[in-house]
């Protein structure tokens, strides 16, 4: 399992940025947990072809405790566009995303 963990498909996506951006938690811990058993703990941060990693999906697609959960395990705190992820997660919880985007907070889409 351990050589397929950086697998990416043709849009840079890893199934572990596949399992963040459906919410499947379940499945996101256990690719999680394979990646820090194997010490290639930069696996949590492979970024797809637009710069996203898994954290990013999870948060972006509201899936918060998921973000939060890969953040404390390995993952980078700073997307793409450099936005904090913990504070996206705090941002997202404490309002809408629609008011979080229409007052030019933390999250990016």
């Amino acid at each position: 399992v351990a050589e397929h963990l950086g697998h990416q498909d043709s849009q840079g996506h890893s199934a572990l940025s596949l399992a963040c951006m459906e919410g499947y938690s379940s499945i996101a811990k256990t690719i999680a947990t394979a990646v820090q058993k194997s010490g290639k703990t930069h696996l949590f941060n492979l970024k797809s072809t637009d710069g996203s990693t898994a954290a990013h999906w999870a948060f972006c697609m509201g899936h918060l405790k998921l973000g939060d959960w890969l953040l404390a395990n390995g993952a980078e705190h700073v997307d793409q566009h450099g936005t904090h992820l913990r504070s996206a997660s705090r941002a997202a919880s404490s309002r809408s995303l629609a008011t979080d985007v229409a007052v030019g907070g933390t999250i990016a889409l």
